[in-house]
């Protein structure tokens, strides 16, 4: 008979999808390679936005700019820490999943409104002037420039050369791009969470516990199935050690040696008792049995 094998519902839940469980006992969502690529483009990508800024506030700090570089240090911090939390087995225990999908929203957000700002800055440089423009060596607004028009020489608060037009471009389609790789982390990342936590619903269900308690009972009342097959399946009956001869004989298959005493032997034997079983009856075969001998009286001869 074949054994059913069953599976306990609402003790242990299996991780679904791409999500393991540490020895530590955290649970981290185990990411594929395509979302750890995605995480090096992210690291990439804000360590060119980095440059790009840096250069334009060595000239002038402008408020969408600075933005922007923040946004390029907040993703490396993010990226590094996801990545290192998870990878790494001894970081683990600073591992949540809570914390990695509340930060992935909050660059996408971040992102939206760095690329937002950063295009609209751009697209205030519409006025072509001639300037004259010198370096006074300082890290943060080292950028002065004179700007000289047919009607006399005028200050204005920004001019950007065609290198800094194009910069700030750069920067405003990268924010793009980087909201883009920072909503799929973050889609990726919230449905493997969300299907984490509906199987936890399934498992722990009352219709589906009260559903294996129904069918435990016939799993159970099918195994003592298996001793009357084996039953049926034995050649013949099984005899326990309770039934057992109590008769004893007398006399052995031995012959009876004579007694020298002018006394005659006297003859001694006993019933056998037959076994009894109870519940079955089994035909008897014939016994062959041992009787003891007649004494004989033993004369001695004449002197």
């Amino acid at each position: 008979m074949e054994e059913v094998k069953t599976q306990p519902y609402g003790v242990q839940a299996t991780p679904v999808g791409t999500t393991e469980v540490d020895r530590s006992g955290t649970w981290v969502v185990s990411t594929p390679t395509w979302v750890t690529v995605v995480r090096g483009f992210q690291l990439f990508i804000a360590f060119i936005i980095l440059i790009l800024s840096g250069h334009i506030i060595h000239g002038l700090a402008l408020d969408a700019v600075c933005f922007s570089l923040a946004c390029a240090l907040f993703t490396f911090i993010i990226a590094l820490y996801t990545l290192l939390t998870e990878k790494v087995t001894s970081w683990r225990r600073a591992y949540n999943h809570w914390a990695v999908i509340a930060l992935d929203a909050l660059m996408v957000i971040f992102w939206l409104s760095s690329m937002a700002a950063v295009a609209h800055l751009r697209s205030t440089f519409v006025v072509s002037v001639s300037a004259d423009c010198w370096d006074d060596g300082s890290a943060v607004n080292a950028g002065h420039c004179v700007v000289s028009r047919k009607r006399g020489l005028e200050k204005r608060y920004a001019v950007a050369t065609k290198t800094g037009l194009a910069e700030m471009s750069a920067i405003a389609g990268l924010s793009a791009l980087m909201m883009l790789l920072f909503i799929a982390t973050l889609v990726f990342v919230g449905h493997t969470v969300r299907m984490h936590y509906n199987s936890l619903e399934k498992g722990s269900d009352p219709a589906t516990v009260e559903m294996n308690a129904q069918h435990q009972p016939m799993l159970n009342a099918q195994q003592p199935a298996a001793p009357a097959a084996q039953m049926q399946q034995a050649p013949g009956p099984v005899y326990s050690d309770q039934y057992q001869y109590n008769g004893q004989y007398a006399a052995t298959q031995q012959p009876i040696q004579p007694q020298y005493t002018g006394q005659e032997y006297q003859q001694q034997s006993q019933g056998q008792q037959q076994p009894a079983y109870e519940g079955y009856s089994y035909p008897q075969e014939p016994q062959q049995q041992t009787y003891p001998q007649q004494g004989q009286q033993y004369h001695p001869p004449a002197q």
